[in-house]
């Protein structure tokens, strides 16, 4: 396999590690320790860049497909290659989706007070929700080539899930502490849906 998929896939097993950790210390019983709680913020941060790198990879990749002289996005003598379209539009979104987790996590910074909190989440929130539009977009099209189960199919599925995990557990963070603990459980399984995910792509 080419080096660049092994570092596609770790970027994302990495930042899907360091969610996990950062889901953990977000709840109240680390949370309410500063150190901790900066900790947290820091592992979300390193993460959310590491999950934009790759998807800026990926994008990447689909731009030297498009220049490529063997794979041409459109032409005159050629149909549109839909598949390749279809993942530069999604690697698209993947990197904003990873930018606005990225300024989110940046807002939870203690310095930034309650207001920073309330920003980062629904960047967060965003984040997720495109994400969640990404993975409903890859599997519907995975269903409509093959009504059959696949490991890709899971894959999305479980992607799918981690989007739904970081959606939901936004909205419990939303009642000003009510729900905190609700909030770090909804994170903590999108970060191993993520994880899971990633770790199928080796399966494939």
């Amino acid at each position: 396999m080419h080096w660049k998929f092994h570092l596609n896939i770790l970027l994302y097993v990495s930042g899907s590690c360091l969610f996990i950790i950062g889901s953990v210390l977000f709840h109240p019983h680390f949370s309410a320790v500063s150190s901790l709680y900066q900790t947290g913020v820091l592992t979300f941060t390193i993460g959310s860049c590491l999950f934009a790198l790759a998807s800026l990879q990926q994008l990447h990749n689909n731009f030297q497909s498009v220049y490529s002289s063997e794979n041409i996005l459109s032409d005159d003598n050629q149909s549109l290659n839909m598949d390749l379209a279809v993942s530069f539009c999604r690697n698209t979104i993947g990197s904003v989706s990873g930018f606005l987790f990225i300024v989110g996590s940046i807002a939870f910074w203690p310095s930034f007070s309650h207001g920073g909190a309330l920003v980062g989440n629904w960047l967060y929130r965003c984040g997720a929700s495109l994400s969640l539009l990404n993975s409903l977009w890859a599997l519907i099209r995975e269903q409509m080539k093959l009504s059959k189960y696949t490991l890709l199919k899971l894959m999305i599925l479980l992607s799918l899930f981690g989007a739904i995990g970081f959606l939901v557990g936004g909205g419990y963070f939303l009642y000003g502490g009510k729900y905190d603990s609700e909030g770090s459980y909804s994170w903590l399984a999108g970060s191993i849906s993520y994880l899971l995910s990633s770790l199928i792509i080796y399966k494939l």
